[in-house]
């Protein structure tokens, strides 16, 4: 039996070897599994975890290719050991603009490609996507301009709601408390004529994002939101303020007469 240095050293051996293999490292990592439970609670097998898990890092191949290589893997500790290292080696570099989901090169738009790919059946690949939107940090600002004042199905917040590769990420969950906030708030204190304007002049396009979003809203609500009812409502209430404040001048003529 080796103990601990010489077992490090032919593993560091044998793994110099095949460094430059990027496809003999996809076979073995395939087969990490086996060479795991064969280890099984060896004082080194945290160690043999580690260096392998190093070991895809060193190869961008791998890693923008987990699908063929280390989502085929079931043992937890080194799926825990490469969640570590993902986070720190990949997402850490981009973590300012994960948002930025038309750069090719964006890890997050990496995973969600591998989940379509994998029709959204790996669980650990949903553990990476919840990881990746973990530090994305999105306002109130942000989901109203995007969702309501200019609704637009190429921003991140509206391809979050939709896209089910979120359909159970915390950001999505977020999003869709923010608008909920948003609704309530609008029925209990009106809307402002800013925000009915901005209802009124959409164009077309803008108009089939907001009725998706809404319906979204509508169906999650406790309350039934209905957007168009709300807006008819408000619209009501604004024309009887303009009315009011047209006759304004007529009334203090005849005051002051």
């Amino acid at each position: 039996m080796f103990d601990d240095d010489e077992f490090k050293e032919l593993l560091k051996v044998w793994t110099t070897c095949v460094a430059h293999r990027p496809d003999l490292i996809v076979k073995i990592i395939k087969e990490i599994n086996v060479l795991i439970s064969a280890i099984g609670d060896h004082p080194c097998s945290s160690h043999f975890i580690e260096h392998m898990v190093d070991l895809c890092f060193q190869q961008k191949s791998i890693i923008e290719k987990i699908e063929q290589s280390v989502l085929l893997v079931q043992s937890p500790k080194f799926l825990n050991e490469f969640k570590l290292k993902y986070k720190t080696n990949v997402l850490k570099a981009y973590q300012n603009s994960l948002k930025e989901l038309t750069n090719q090169i964006n890890p997050l738009r990496i995973l969600i490609r591998i989940d379509v790919e994998t029709k959204y059946q790996n669980a650990f690949l949903r553990e990476l996507i919840e990881m990746a939107c973990e530090d994305i940090k999105i306002d109130d600002e942000e989901i109203l301009q995007d969702l309501f004042y200019k609704p637009d199905s190429q921003t991140f917040t509206c391809f979050v709601l939709f896209h089910s590769s979120f359909r159970t990420v915390h950001i999505r969950q977020y999003i869709i408390d923010r608008l909920l906030t948003q609704s309530i708030s609008w029925e209990d204190i009106g809307m402002r004529w800013d925000e009915l304007l901005a209802w009124r002049n959409y164009t077309n396009q803008q108009r089939v994002v907001a009725n998706k979003v809404w319906a979204l809203i509508s169906e999650v609500s406790s309350k039934q939101f209905e957007i168009d009812k709300l807006i008819n409502t408000e619209n009501d209430k604004m024309q009887e303020k303009l009315k009011i404040i047209e006759i304004i001048p007529s009334c203090l003529d005849i005051y002051c007469s």
